[in-house]
């Protein structure tokens, strides 16, 4: 809604232009002569005739007095206006002060909800941390369960070696010398590296 435009509740007096106020001089004047007062003597007195048309100062004071009126009739608006302006004054301070405090219950919601999201980021960096810490520990876990079963792994391997290296070392070992007979069994034959390396990956593959 758009404000209202400034209307005017007085109307501006005019002024008082025009016959008979500009010419004055013409009707409201003195006129100095002379007039004998002895006709004997012949004597004389020096007098000055007021010229005055009654029906134009009439008029003029007409004038004035419509003037006057009308000067204090606008007279009269000023407490109107006075009581105008107070009540307009009033409304602002008043709606300064509701817009002061509307500012202020923002600037307190809006730090209430900044003091709220850093609650909700502590949290979430907090359970972050703790999910961190949960997955570094199990992680650890399955490295040391892992790390566990290499070393029994190899722990098998290297028995499961050890075990066919004293087989073949009893297959190697020679016969008694009762039993050895020119042309009889043949002694065994050591196990070369690639066959050595051919019964690691037998025993790895096969458990």
């Amino acid at each position: 809604m758009a404000f209202p435009a400034f209307k005017a509740t007085f109307k501006k007096v005019p002024k008082i232009l025009g016959p008979p106020a500009r010419t004055v001089k013409t009707w409201c004047y003195e006129k100095t002569k002379q007039m004998i007062v002895n006709p004997l003597t012949k004597k004389k007195k020096t007098i000055k005739d007021k010229i005055l048309k009654l029906p134009l100062l009439q008029k003029l004071l007409i004038e004035i007095v419509d003037k006057i009126n009308d000067i204090i009739d606008t007279m009269g608006l000023i407490p109107l206006l006075e009581k105008r302006v107070y009540d307009l004054e009033k409304a602002l301070y008043e709606l300064g002060i509701r817009h002061d405090d509307e500012l202020l219950q923002l600037s307190d919601r809006e730090i209430a909800e900044s003091q709220r999201l850093d609650a909700e980021r502590v949290k979430l960096g907090e359970r972050h941390d703790d999910e961190l810490g949960e997955l570094s520990d199990r992680h650890d876990d399955e490295l040391g369960e892992l790390s566990d079963r290499e070393v029994a792994e190899s722990e098998r391997i290297d028995s499961e070696l050890r075990a066919h290296e004293v087989e073949r070392r009893n297959t190697m070992g020679r016969p008694p010398v009762h039993n050895y007979k020119k042309g009889g069994r043949t002694r065994p034959v050591p196990l070369s590296k690639s066959q050595r390396a051919k019964l690691i990956d037998d025993i790895l593959n096969n458990g």
